[in-house]
Order: structure tokens, then sequence, then C-alpha cells
């Protein structure tokens, strides 16, 4: 079977989509189907042009050129052309609905594009993919008139790199050691874009608290800058490590005692599944879909409340070393549930069933 995976130019970028469309294309490849990855002109400098020239294409030669090389085609950034010339399913991914949800972390240009480009999806799309029941909730919810029986949860997968090569407590600490972390201080990793959206004045104030209160608490922050967000001033117990690679990320996961996530929203939350494969404990922000993905599992504290994350760290800081292997046990256990081969399983039951419905 060959599917044309449409990435939106999110390949080149280390952000969430692209890790997705690029674990999408490796795996259907292990699963014996032919992926086809349109391959697009060189593009202009800067991101508003980029994406300007992007769209003309994607309405003029995608169609004629590229809709027709596979029997399904699946766009995996939401976007999709205007026009469908063949006969071939659209499976299009939504992986959330922020524009409608937190309309203020985002450009306003950026939020009437977006917003166009869901609907526009939504119209000439067959099936559609949520990474989440939650945002499968907020679809519903927020489109009325879209017919459920198009709609499939597929949740996002874990990489293999974080599934493998487990290690002791003596070698996670030679790792935090080799990464020139602190030992005697309790270290909180924040994996992601470093934007509006992500709570980040809660988590910088939050670990503030901790420190006031005693507690060494220290800060890595994962990620690439993002939209509406600047870092503060530069102080002894923050660091900042721009775009990680998988093999960084995963020495970051064992360094770390805790994984902090104060998103004001998210449509699914992969650091979540990548440090519980890890053992790794993870602190969340209590929003629907960070309950869905980690369960009882998580240390949740109230979206935009420092004190609450402040006392959340505490909580973490006070746990017994027992209390803290069993956890550890059981979020390993969890991440299993969003090993790739069970993923990619659900894609190509997916793919057969849109194939058939095209027939």
């Amino acid at each position: 079977m060959k599917v044309v995976i449409e990435d939106g130019l999110t390949l080149k970028r280390k952000g969430g989509i692209g890790r997705y469309s690029r674990f999408l294309i490796d795996g259907l490849q292990q699963m014996g189907l032919t992926p086809v990855v349109p391959s697009k002109p060189s593009l202009a400098q800067g991101r508003s042009l980029n994406r300007a020239m992007y769209l003309v294409w994607l309405n003029t030669f995608f169609p004629l050129r590229w809709s027709t090389q596979g029997e399904v085609v699946h766009f995996t950034n939401y976007v999709v052309p205007c026009w469908k010339p063949a006969k071939i399913p659209w499976v299009v991914t939504i992986h959330d609905l922020a524009v409608w949800k937190i309309p203020d972390t985002f450009p306003s240009i950026y939020v009437k594009y977006l917003r166009t480009a869901i609907r526009k999806a939504l119209e000439k799309g067959d099936f559609f993919i949520v990474v989440s029941k939650a945002v499968g909730r907020e679809l519903l919810d927020t489109f009325p008139f879209f017919n459920e029986e198009n709609l499939v949860h597929i949740p996002n997968a874990v990489h293999p790199i974080f599934l493998e090569n487990w290690r002791t407590p003596a070698e996670r600490l030679s790792i935090r050691q080799g990464l020139g972390l602190p030992t005697d201080s309790l270290v909180l990793l924040y994996v992601g874009t470093l934007e509006a959206r992500k709570g980040l004045p809660t988590l910088f104030r939050g670990v503030s608290l901790a420190r006031e209160r005693g507690l060494p608490v220290y800060l890595i922050l994962a990620g690439n800058l993002g939209y509406g967000f600047q870092l503060p001033s530069p102080t002894s117990w923050w660091k900042h490590i721009p775009g990680p690679s998988d093999a960084t990320l995963r020495d970051l996961y064992d360094a770390a005692d805790g994984v902090v996530l104060p998103s004001r929203y998210e449509g699914f939350g992969l650091p979540i599944i990548e440090a519980m494969a890890r053992g790794t404990a993870v602190l969340l922000s209590d929003i629907p879909v960070f309950r869905e993905v980690a369960g009882e599992l998580g240390i949740y504290f109230t979206s935009e409340d420092p004190e609450a994350l402040a006392e959340s760290i505490e909580k973490l800081a006070t746990r017994s070393k027992n209390e803290a292997e069993g956890v550890s046990a059981l979020l390993r256990t969890k991440a299993l549930e969003y090993e790739p081969l069970k993923v990619l399983a659900k894609y190509v039951s997916l793919y057969e069933k849109v194939m058939k419905r095209g027939k």
C-alpha cells in the first residue's frame, strides 16, 4: 500500500508535528507500507514567506502531481488543498484546537489562518485522526455538524530510543555529572517549545517559590524559543538547552528527578510518555489531556498556579525511595501502551478501512 504523507513543512523542524510526521514515515516503512513524501521546491527564507509559497504549491502542483501517487493521502499538519481532483481518500490529523481554546497565545493572523485551514480540512477530508480523546471531544463540541463516524483516536507513540538502554541509578548519576548538573539538587526538566501557551511564567515562579522554601531545585529547559515568551535573566538555578536530539533528551530524562509540564492547553503531551518510558516522575498541570495520558501516575497542580506547582515540587522531593521506585516501575509499564508497533498497527488498520470505503 502506498500512502502519500504531506507534512506541511514540519519535517525540517524539531517540533512535535515534525517528530510525528517523521515517526509515521519511518514506521510505515517498517510495517511494509510505502510512504510517499512529496518533494517541494526550494522555498524562500523567512517563515511567513515560506508558508505563502507552500500554500501556492499545495493548491497547484500537489493536487496535480502528488495527490494521485498513493492509495491514501495523509495530511499530518492540518492543512489540505482547496480542491480535490481525484477520488483518493484524504486522512487528516487534528493535533489540537489551540487556536480556539487559547487564541491569545498566538499572533492574530496565525489564528485566522489556522482556523480557516482546519475548517477547510474538515470540509475536504474523509477521515480524521485525533491524538487524544480530549481533542476528539473538543472537535465535536466546536463543530456540531461534524460526523463522529469519521473520527478515529490514535495516540502518539513513544519513540523506540526512549524504550531502550535502561540505566541503573548509578548510571543515571554518572549521566547527571557528565551533563554538569548538580548532584545535590532536585533536577526538574521541561521539554518543549518555549512559548506562551506552555505556562512558563508559572514554571519559573513555582520553582522560585520552592527554592525560597529551602528546596534546592535546579531547572532545565529543553527546547527552542517560540512565540510570546522571553527567557528571564540568567541565574544559577536554571539552564536552557535549545533543540536537543532524541539521544540528548534520553540522557536528560535519565538525569532528571522529574519532568514538569505547566501547559495551559495541549493536544497530547509527548514528553509525558517519553518521561514515563524512562521511569521519570511527571509533574503536570491539571488539564484533561494530561489526565488522559498519565492517569493517576502524575503529580497534578492547578494550571497557572505557581503556589500549587511549588507544593507539587515539594511532594516529589519528599517521596520515599521505595515510593519513588514503585512509581517509576508503574510509569515504565504504562509507557508500553504507547509502544510504536501498537500505534502503527492502528494507522495501518485505518488506511485499510479508508481504502475499502473509497472503493
